[in-house]
Order: C-alpha cells, then sequence, then structure tokens
C-alpha cells in the first residue's frame, strides 16, 4: 500500500480543516440567520379567504338562557347569557401558534390552521399546538401548514401539543357578534396562505376533544317553535314586544367556573301542554302569543308565573309519572323529550355578566 508523505498529509488536514470551518459556518449561518435559514420556507400570501360559503359564521346572537342558582338551590334558576354561534361537533384540528426559542411570542405572527369551513372535518374547536422558532424568525414568514412541516423536517422549528383547546369558529368579514367583557376576540389566522379570521370564545377547553352537556328547549304543543326568540320565524319571534330577540325558556345545569360546563350542547326539546292539559296537568304559564313576562330576563324568581327556570327543575317534573307541565304521551317523545340530534356551539358568559343594555339599572 502507498504511504502518504508528511508534506501531503499536512495538506490534506489543512484542506479537511478548511472545509470544516466552511461547513460549520454555512450550517450556523442557515439556522441562526433570518435571511437563510428560511430562505426556503417563505410563503407568499394568498389573500383574503373566500368566507362566502355556508359555515362562515356571519351572526351569534345573544341570548339570556337559565341555569341552577348555587345560592338558592337547583330547583331554582338564575339567568345564564350565552352566544349562540351555530352548528359544529366536538372533535379538534390543530391551530399552530409561534413563540420564540426565549419563550416569547412571536408578536405579529398570526396562528396557521389547515381546515375552514367546507372541508372534511372542520370544526369551530382547535387543540393549540406550540411551535418554537429561533429568536430570528420574522413574523408571518411561514403562513402554511405545508412549509411549516417543511421546516420542521429541516430541524428549524419544533412543535409541540399545548394539551388544551380553544372555541374558535371563522366568521366571515362582515360578522355580527356582540362582544362582551372583551370576548370574543377576533384573531387573524393563516389557511393555506389566505388570511381568515377566528372569532376566539374561550383558550382552556379540555385536550383532545370537547365534551357535551345537555341543554333543553321548552316548545308548547302546538307551536311551531321553542321558546327561543332567535330561532322562530322572524316577524313573530319577539314574543314579548320588547324590541329584541334574546328571551327564551333555555334550561343549561352548569355556566362557566362549575366542574362539568361545556360550550358544546346536545339540544333536546321539552313538550309542555298548551290549552289542554290532562286531569291534574297545567298549561305552561309562557308561551309564544301571550309571551315572556316584563321585565324580563332580569329576575325572573320574584315572577310568580310558575315557568321553569332550571334544567332539574324541569327534570323533576318530567320524570314525575302525573307532571305539572310536561307532555310525557307527546309523538315520538321520551317521557316528553325529543332529542333533536344537534350539537350547538353556545359559549356562555360568567355569572352577573351582562351585555350593555341588558343590565338592569343599579
Amino acid at each position: 500500500m502507498r504511504q502518504f508523505t508528511t508534506p501531503i498529509l499536512a495538506l490534506l488536514l489543512v484542506i479537511a480543516l478548511v472545509i470544516g470551518a466552511v461547513g460549520g459556518y454555512l450550517a450556523g449561518s442557515r439556522l441562526n440567520s433570518n435571511s437563510n435559514a428560511f430562505s426556503y420556507y417563505t410563503d407568499t400570501y394568498g389573500g383574503p379567504i373566500n368566507d362566502s360559503p355556508a359555515g362562515f359564521i356571519t351572526s351569534a346572537p345573544l341570548v339570556a338562557g337559565f341555569t341552577r342558582n348555587q345560592t338558592t338551590g337547583s330547583l331554582n334558576g338564575q339567568i345564564a347569557w350565552y352566544w349562540l354561534v351555530g352548528g359544529t361537533s366536538g372533535t379538534v384540528n390543530p391551530v399552530y401558534i409561534f413563540n420564540y426559542q426565549n419563550g416569547a411570542p412571536v408578536q405579529g405572527q398570526y396562528p396557521i390552521i389547515d381546515v375552514k369551513p367546507g372541508d372534511t372535518g372542520y370544526t369551530h374547536f382547535w387543540e393549540i399546538t406550540n411551535v418554537t422558532v429561533p429568536n430570528s424568525y420574522a413574523p408571518n414568514t411561514i403562513k402554511s401548514l405545508a412549509t411549516l412541516n417543511s421546516a420542521k423536517q429541516a430541524g428549524l422549528v419544533t412543535v409541540k401539543d399545548a394539551g388544551r383547546s380553544l372555541n374558535g369558529p371563522l366568521v366571515a368579514h362582515n360578522v355580527q357578534i356582540s362582544v362582551v367583557s372583551g370576548e370574543p376576540q377576533f384573531q387573524p389566522v393563516w389557511y393555506r396562505t389566505d388570511l381568515a379570521t377566528m372569532a376566539v370564545f374561550e383558550t382552556n377547553l379540555p385536550s383532545g376533544g370537547v365534551p357535551v352537556i345537555s341543554i333543553w328547549l321548552i316548545q308548547r304543543d302546538g307551536d311551531p317553535c321553542p321558546l327561543l326568540e332567535a330561532v322562530c320565524p322572524t316577524g313573530t319571534n319577539d314574543f314579548n314586544h320588547d324590541r329584541d330577540i334574546k328571551d327564551s325558556n333555555d334550561l343549561i345545569d352548569t355556566y362557566p367556573g362549575l366542574p362539568g360546563y361545556s360550550p358544546l350542547w346536545a339540544v333536546s326539546i321539552l313538550h309542555v301542554y298548551n290549552s289542554t292539559p290532562p286531569s291534574g296537568g297545567l298549561t305552561y304559564p309562557v308561551s309564544i302569543s301571550s309571551g315572556f313576562p316584563s321585565p324580563f330576563p332580569q329576575d325572573p324568581l320574584a315572577l310568580p308565573n310558575g315557568m321553569f327556570t332550571s334544567f332539574e327543575q324541569a327534570q323533576v317534573d318530567q320524570s314525575n309519572a302525573n307532571p305539572h307541565y310536561t307532555d310525557r304521551t307527546f309523538p315520538g317523545s321520551s317521557n316528553g323529550v325529543t332529542s333533536t340530534g344537534n350539537l350547538v356551539n353556545c359559549p356562555t358568559l360568567p355569572l352577573g355578566i351582562e351585555p350593555p343594555g341588558i343590565a338592569p339599572p343599579s
């Protein structure tokens, strides 16, 4: 075997050291310099998203329903305000939120999503996924999941599930939603380089999927719709002529801060007697024709009208073999309750917080 002479060996070592130094410099530059590190991972702005298809929220009316009263007992109720956002399911999709290596958020970087209304699997709920980028990263360099995945494969970013989800339906540019106590927040988001808007209501929901709770709507026999002004035909839905459509006799059993609260509600109808109750039964005292009592809904407990004001109160009547109001024989119902099969996103305000113009005078 031919042996290298000392001068040749020395020359090869010098060449190797030079090549190593140059390679190390280029690698370090690629990781630390924004212009070099992300030069192959820069998205071009695609324009505003087409938000005209069905599924982009255009309105979410505020509704006054009833929930349990922790002070006076579960058989009494108190007002709980919620946004009637619309139908969805409890599955979640990832939303990617950017942070620097030093832990600070990337100010100005919009979150990234990869499903929109009309896409298979789209829902209102998102699994929060943290993206860590170098401190030299320039906001909104990456505008799509495809580019984010490429940057991840190149070792430029890391991705980690945050262990919680948020409530953030995509909304149309002309959406009409009342903002109360800072909710919702309207957050621009990237969808495949297009710019969309997310209405963020809640950011600390369970990871992996949003649980479902029950809501009962009250409907008198023969009425065309339940006692929920927001879903009844326009022109006939202001039951008590107070110039709003916020009133309802909806019943839920929890609210933000209580165990088991969720904004995703399974809707059922509780059927109650109208004009011809059987012996021992009573005509439900609130109706579409006669309206809600006034003032409503500020102080339902002070109104001696006999209406259900809590979920448990209605359950007690419905489970009674001889109920006062529940029509247990309603066709197709289960002892007076009919499931609609609908799941609806209804983020709820904390108790004691009421929309502007609704709160009673002090």
